[in-house]
């Protein structure tokens, strides 16, 4: 909607393309028979947690008990459970589309920044530097990102390095105490970057370094993991 208190409904092709993304990655890396079959049930546990997805907000949108509802499923099942119900959904290919890289040259220098060990000081990114990471992750599909942990999964390397040492995102999303970071190994890969910003998002205790803690600078953050 218009008004900034309205829902939206989310674009088709990106939420297909999300999951058949994922199912091409369950594939290549063994099928669906590698996931656990598990029934979550739910049943009349679950109602009115769709409200979540209504066009709309106001009388009709979720209330605190509706969300407490959608809390309890998404708390009922193993996140290895979500991911079959979207392999399932999506039907799939047998294997990852190859996806050209894009590219990403020396503008994309001081992004690496973000992943430093410690935050509140120089070493730390500044708001050109959040910028930069953000332009790496616009320039970049979801397919590009994908593709771009599936091939660090199936590489060696998957320890964590120092940001200006990290020559994949893995690496990088794991990251280490070390300071520093400006140009980091994989500064020409923007797909690289987008998907060790995606991985230290999700990641337990996945943190940013920025060299100024302020609430503004956190907003821009989380606008670009997500």
């Amino acid at each position: 909607g218009t008004e900034a208190n309205k829902g939206a409904a989310a674009n088709q092709a990106s939420v297909n393309g999300i999951a058949d993304g994922m199912k091409e990655i369950v594939d290549a890396g063994g099928g669906k028979d590698a996931l656990k079959a598990a029934a979550a049930g739910g049943a009349d546990d679950n109602k009115e947690a769709g409200k979540l997805f209504g066009g709309t907000a106001g009388a009709a949108g979720a209330n605190d008990n509706d969300i407490g509802k959608a809390a309890a499923a998404v708390n009922a099942v193993s996140g290895e459970q979500i991911l079959k119900a979207i392999v399932d959904a999506a039907g799939g290919k047998d294997t990852l589309k190859a996806a050209d890289g894009a590219g990403g040259g020396g503008n994309n220098a001081g992004a690496g920044k973000l992943f430093g060990g410690t935050a509140g000081d120089a070493d730390g990114a500044g708001d050109d530097d959040i910028g930069k990471a953000a332009a790496a992750v616009n320039a970049v599909s979801g397919e590009q990102i994908l593709k771009a942990i599936v091939d660090a999964a199936a590489g060696g390397n998957k320890v964590g390095k120092a940001a200006n040492a990290a020559d994949n995102p893995i690496a990088a999303a794991i990251g280490t105490n070390a300071q520093g970071g400006g140009g980091a190994g994989m500064q020409n890969s923007s797909e690289k970057i987008a998907a060790a910003i995606v991985l230290r998002g999700m990641a337990k205790d996945g943190k940013f370094s920025l060299a100024n803690q302020n609430n503004d600078r956190k907003a821009k953050v989380k606008s670009v993991v997500r």
